[in-house]
């Protein structure tokens, strides 16, 4: 059953987008759970929420072209201020996007790593999924349920998202795409946090035009170099909060 399903998806990888122009606003909130032999001090930013995040991106899309990219976060650490805490932001997103041509297989990120600007440059990621027999609504579309087991996304085992056959767009948010239909929820769950990234607005065959941002980034890498660099730093910060127990 999972090689016929895989044999679907290559081939509507290739339908028609359907619609010209699609401009979804997504939201991305993020709950942080609080894990075995966690500092006490981190607990308690856990336990009063200080560390989720809820931030907001927009996704445009024109013909095979999209970009995904920031629009504005909730600054719940605003105000904060304790002595014997520092919060250290090791991975912005204030500044990133998501550049995807489908027809040309080509993929450009910006992102911010421990301090650093680096611009991602490689083909799109080749995504296996599995379909569901789990349905739902969104924002008034019948959406199926699919979910992929490749960790060298966001190094979880498991990710679910919900799609949309009503809008074949072989696209989603972030670096997901290959399904039948647009993406519209993503589900990352793992021990320390629950992710939820969804559409909020949908508006289709709208006048958008899509302008990558011309941002400074300090080295232009590979996605493995990038997932790499993305490895070493959060065992660098593991240690860390080991140390300071």
């Amino acid at each position: 059953m999972k090689l016929i399903h895989l044999l679907i998806f290559s081939l509507l990888t290739s339908i028609s987008y359907g619609q010209k122009t699609v401009k979804i606003v997504y939201e991305d909130n993020t709950k942080m759970l609080i894990t075995e032999n966690m500092p006490p001090i981190l607990v308690n930013l856990m336990k009063s929420g200080r560390l989720d995040k809820h931030e907001t991106y927009e996704f445009l899309q024109v013909n095979s072209t999209s970009l995904f990219k920031f629009l504005e976060k909730d600054d719940v650490m605003n105000g904060f201020d304790d002595s014997n805490v520092t919060i250290i932001n090791a991975n912005s997103n204030d500044d990133s996007f998501y550049w995807k041509d489908i027809q040309k297989d080509s993929l450009v990120m910006l992102k911010s790593l421990d301090g650093k600007k680096y611009k991602i440059v490689d083909k799109l990621p080749k995504i296996t999924w599995e379909l569901e027999n789990k349905k739902d609504k969104i924002l008034g579309y019948d959406v199926l349920s699919a979910v992929s087991r490749d960790s060298f996304l966001f190094g979880i085992p498991e990710i679910r998202v919900w799609f949309a056959p009503s809008l074949p767009i072989s696209n989603g948010p972030v670096l997901l795409g290959g399904l039948p239909g647009m993406i519209l929820k993503v589900e990352l769950n793992s021990e320390s946090s629950h992710r939820i990234i969804e559409a909020k607005s949908i508006e289709l065959n709208k006048e958008v035009v899509i302008d990558v941002p011309k941002t400074k980034f300090q080295k232009q890498i590979s996605f493995i170099e990038y997932k790499k660099k993305k490895k070493s730093m959060m065992g660098k910060y593991k240690k860390m909060s080991t140390f300071s127990k």
